[in-house]
């Protein structure tokens, strides 16, 4: 979920910057969170990987190669229906178009505010090692139109419409006739969970950069019952009004304590995207979203008895320095996933895809070796949590 810098006008001192969140304390409380608490780890020893040389030249060839990566695969686009108010923008990019076998498939997912292009060079890269990547443009982002009451605001008042979309563009495009792995970054991975869950006969593999179990917020409740009192007199889809934003010109300058990442270029590179399209700039959530968002995650990701129906052997990739989405609930509950091995990147920030060259360097390894890995590894237990023919007659309902 890749939200805009969100920068005071005068720096936070004395307390204010160390205060703890009332979830941070309950799970500081907590026996759960002593047992899972990340401790410093050495850095693994790569070069005992089988195949990693070739994985880390795909890296370099791409780092050498230094012009922005466009994406060369096929648009799928969902008209209007049912659950949706716009059409929904996928893409889909086959190993073929560069002469590579195909050894898999991979669904994935950007954040919040993000879209196709922005996932151009990762999408590259895993083509080049041999996947079809299907990926798209969240409801309300990028080219699949705009549903808050100012074009910059991303709204959305049920994320089944999120669930719906991916549903169809899977079967666009056929991939849930066969196995694919799932790769989702923040608010992607929020539904990478969902999709495991959902089709649990179908993923193999899933990744989770930086996922949102739950969003950096004020008290639960605070949020709550003031998203809950707006939506009621009808500004569900607009800016909450106790929250500003920066303008373009303010959020384009790299700043060294932005959350995002440490790298200037790729901080950069989606404002230049911006400039030849300007449509795909987004800057804030509606209210709408910030409730539904948060009901989410309480329903679902804080929901210890739905993680575990989870069966996808999961890889899960943590930044030291998070300051987007709520790590500790993250630590806290990927306990509950039945299969779950951790790998922290200690002072990297949210967006791990777009930090300094030897995070991706290290992420880069880490994904593509865990995907290649025999199944035999990581033994994946039969459990089947809900029927995929439930979901293409039209049941939508969690189990």
């Amino acid at each position: 979920m890749s939200m805009p810098p969100d920068l005071p006008d005068e720096p936070i001192t004395g307390d204010e910057s160390v205060e703890q969140s009332p979830l941070d304390k309950l799970l500081e409380e907590s026996e759960i969170y002593t047992r899972t608490l990340p401790r410093p780890e050495a850095a693994p020893n790569l070069t005992d990987i089988d195949g990693l040389s070739e994985i880390l030249g795909l890296f370099d060839e791409a780092e050498a190669d230094g012009a922005e990566k466009r994406l060369l695969g096929e648009d799928v686009i969902i008209s209007p229906e049912r659950y949706l108010e716009a059409p929904v923008r996928g893409h889909h990019w086959r190993a073929i178009t560069k002469g590579v076998e195909t050894k898999g498939q991979i669904l994935l997912l950007p954040g919040f505010t993000e879209f196709c292009e922005k996932y151009a060079s990762v999408a590259d890269l895993l083509v080049s090692a041999g996947y079809d990547v299907l990926m798209l443009d969240w409801p309300g982002q990028g080219r699949s139109g705009h549903l808050g009451s100012d074009p910059l605001i991303v709204h959305s008042d049920n994320f089944e419409i999120h669930r719906y979309a991916v549903m169809r563009l899977l079967q666009e495009t056929k991939m849930d006739q066969a196995p694919f792995h799932v790769i989702g970054h923040s608010m992607g991975g929020y539904f990478a969970l969902h999709i495991a869950q959902r089709y649990a006969r179908n993923v193999q593999k899933l990744v989770l950069c930086s996922p949102m179990f739950l969003p950096k917020s004020p008290p639960l409740w605070l949020v709550k019952l003031l998203t809950t009192v707006l939506v009621g007199i009808g500004r569900g889809r607009h800016h909450p009004p106790f929250r500003t934003y920066p303008d373009f010109d303010y959020m384009r300058r790299f700043r060294l304590n932005n959350p995002l990442t440490r790298d200037l270029e790729n901080y950069e590179r989606p404002f230049k995207l911006y400039d030849h399209v300007p449509g795909l700039f987004r800057t804030s959530p509606s209210v709408g979203w910030i409730k539904t968002a948060f009901e989410e995650c309480e329903k679902y990701t804080l929901n210890p008895v739905w993680l575990s129906d989870i069966s996808a052997s999961t890889l899960l990739c943590l930044p030291g320095d998070e300051r987007v989405v709520d790590s500790a609930a993250t630590i806290s509950m990927v306990a509950h996933l039945k299969q779950c091995r951790t790998v922290h990147f200690h002072e990297a920030r949210h967006e791990l895809f777009a930090e300094l060259p030897e995070i991706r360097r290290r992420l880069t390894a880490n994904i593509l070796t865990f995907l290649e890995e025999d199944e035999h590894v990581i033994p994946s237990p039969p459990t089947i949590s809900q029927q995929i023919d439930d979901i293409e007659e039209g049941d939508f309902g969690e189990r």
